[in-house]
């Protein structure tokens, strides 16, 4: 009884560590993109402004 108590709790740790690791994949990814689109901007707004 308890063997199986004990692989569900395993299991679901598992699955919560995951969880984290991925959140924070793609909070990095997100972090990233948004510091990409900054200098976007900025690079068109010196276009913009050398015209």
């Amino acid at each position: 009884m308890f063997d199986n108590l004990t692989l569900l709790a395993i299991i679901i740790i598992v699955i919560w560590l995951a969880t984290l690791a991925y959140f924070f994949y793609t909070s990095r990814q997100q972090q990233e993109i948004r510091r990409e689109l900054d200098e976007l901007r900025e690079l068109m707004e010196q276009e913009e402004g050398d015209q």
